[in-house]
């Protein structure tokens, strides 16, 4: 299970559609990552739809995303 500084993250893969996945936060009920399939690779991007890797198997993508997060810890931003 995926570590972010001694706080342990549950994320989930739902089916979003053909070839298409989000990763959920478990705890939080709302999507950090989504996954879709082209060719033979699973291309991983974060919530702002970057793409941020391209692993070999959708077990590859929630670790390839929780280490994408822990290095670039997501940002709050002022809405107003």
């Amino acid at each position: 299970m995926p570590t972010n500084k001694g706080v342990n993250l549950k994320y989930l893969v739902e089916p979003r559609g053909d070839d298409y996945f989000g990763i959920l936060n478990d705890d939080s009920d709302s999507y950090v990552g989504y996954v879709a399939l082209r060719g033979a690779r699973y291309h991983v991007r974060n919530d702002e739809s970057e793409e941020i890797a391209v692993v070999n198997s959708l077990g590859e993508a929630i670790p390839a995303l929780a280490a994408h997060y822990e290095a670039n810890p997501p940002r709050w931003e002022r809405e107003s």
